[in-house]
C-alpha cells in the first residue's frame, strides 16, 4: 500500500491510501524513514478505508519494518487502524 501523509498535527501522523504505483510506494518508504529520522516519539493513525493489498506489498512493509525496528520500537508510540469494516 501507499500512503499520504499528514504530519502537520505532529506528533500525530495520519497516513491515508494512495492510489498504488512503484513510485508512490517508493515514495510512502521515504517519507516513513523521514519521520523516523526526526528522532522524536510519534503516533500514526493509517486510514485503510478503501485500500487493497497483495501478499508482496505486505511482504515488503513487513521486511521494511524489520530493517527499521530498533527505531519503530523507540519512536512509535501507538499506531491505530482505521477500517471500512469492523471485522
Amino acid at each position: 500500500m501507499a500512503y499520504a501523509v499528514d504530519d502537520t498535527r505532529w506528533p500525530l501522523v495520519v497516513a491515508r491510501t494512495i492510489p498504488f504505483s512503484a513510485e508512490t510506494l517508493a515514495a510512502s518508504y521515504r517519507t516513513l524513514e523521514a519521520l523516523l529520522e526526526r528522532k522524536q516519539p510519534f503516533v500514526v493513525l493509517f486510514d485503510m478505508r478503501g485500500a487493497t493489498s497483495t501478499s508482496a506489498r505486505r511482504r515488503r512493509f513487513h521486511a521494511w519494518c524489520k530493517q527499521h525496528e530498533d527505531a519503530l520500537m523507540r519512536l512509535l508510540v501507538a499506531a491505530a487502524v482505521i477500517a471500512r469494516s469492523s471485522v
